[in-house]
């Protein structure tokens, strides 16, 4: 199955293979999100929430409660990708650079001793 993942989909190299596990968790949890938003206490919340502010706001709130989550319909998936593209990226990079170091200094990995007569 292809996804659609927006920007990670053009990274070469590691980018396809993280940006499909990257869309496979942020589906898992954005299908957690709708099943949580779909509870009834969440629901009866939802619903009564603009009734906690004063009268003359309420319209407005409720307004605005609409906007968002036509936002969240439309991009929160893809917020979600990106984000946990950008989470798993930075994570193996840290991992990466963490393996190195401790090569490094359990003496894996050297330096060469003089720039001389290091191969060019």
């Amino acid at each position: 199955l292809r996804h659609k993942s927006p920007l990670v989909d053009r990274v070469s190299g590691l980018g396809v293979p993280l940006s499909r596990f990257s869309y496979w968790l942020a589906r898992r949890v954005w299908g957690f999100m709708l099943w949580f938003l779909r509870r009834p206490p969440v629901k009866r919340f939802r619903a009564r929430s603009h009734l906690l502010l004063p009268e003359r706001a309420r319209e407005n709130a409720r307004r605005n409660i609409v906007r968002q989550d036509r936002f969240a319909r439309r991009y929160g998936l893809k917020v979600l990708t990106v984000s946990f593209f950008i989470l798993t990226a930075s994570v193996l990079l840290s991992f990466t650079a963490m393996v190195a170091l401790h090569l490094l200094d359990n003496g894996w990995l050297t330096y060469p001793q003089d720039r001389e007569n290091s191969p060019r």
